[in-house]
């Protein structure tokens, strides 16, 4: 009999679990989940980074409706990406490091985890460009792939104009062959970078002096030719005053 109540209970407790609907979790969970997410492709778990987002993607999928309805086609482009069949381990992580860059940056208006990537997207170019050397061929597959993962949150996060360098700087190094090629495109790819604040712009710094600079320029000239202008002015009436002097 109580083999019998037990096996009763068990199915009546297994049969609520699988036939009560699951609830998605309110949109300031979201951020937790993101912690969890990007610590697991950090630690190159791919089983976790993958089962995190299965089991996430009804509350991910509701918060993208209530929130930005206008990207829920990028969204489910870029984990249709991260959940698809690669060749490799490192390719599977860089679909799930996209997919948590690109969210964060949605969800935090200042995004937290695109700022450490671009910091080692800085430091990695520096490793590649240090270590070409001429008529040696460099395998650039991972800084392609690195880079192209962050590009989805750099829309998000750069002013257009700077989105549009740094974009293009990216398929410069996609098309680059030869050594001495990618080591010209590596080289203004780090000048560009670290001339850029966090949020994505010109230094402030940097555009103070190029202001005060051209301005100064600007000044220097305008005043220069005021007094060429004056200059000739004064003489010719000096010119006109001794023409003057023998007729009076």
């Amino acid at each position: 009999m109580l083999r019998k109540s037990s096996t009763v209970g068990l199915i009546f407790v297994l049969s609520c679990i699988l036939f009560t609907p699951v609830q998605a979790a309110a949109p300031n969970t979201i951020p937790e989940f993101l912690d969890e997410y990007y610590e697991a492709i950090k630690n190159n778990d791919v089983t976790l980074s993958h089962n995190l987002l299965r089991y996430n993607e009804e509350r991910l999928e509701n918060y993208m409706k209530e929130n930005h309805s206008d990207r829920i086609e990028q969204f489910h482009e870029i984990k249709k990406s991260a959940l698809g069949n690669k060749a490799d381990i490192d390719s599977v992580l860089y679909g799930h490091l996209e997919l948590v860059l690109w969210l964060d940056a949605l969800v935090h208006p200042e995004p937290r985890f695109f700022k450490k990537e671009k910091i080692e997207l800085v430091n990695s170019i520096e490793r590649y460009h240090n270590r070409i050397e001429p008529d040696t061929p460099v395998d650039l597959a991972d800084i392609r792939q690195f880079w192209d993962s962050v590009l989805p949150a750099a829309s998000l996060t750069y002013d257009d104009g700077f989105f549009q360098l740094f974009s293009r700087h990216y398929e410069l190094l996609a098309q680059a062959e030869n050594p001495e090629e990618v080591a010209r495109i590596l080289s203004l790819s780090l000048e560009m970078m670290q001339a850029s604040e966090d949020e994505g712009g010109i230094r402030l710094d940097a555009l103070l002096w190029t202001i005060i600079i051209v301005g100064g320029c600007i000044l220097m000239t305008l005043s220069y030719v005021g007094y060429r202008k004056y200059q000739a002015e004064k003489k010719e009436k000096t010119s006109r005053l001794q023409r003057r002097k023998p007729n009076s």
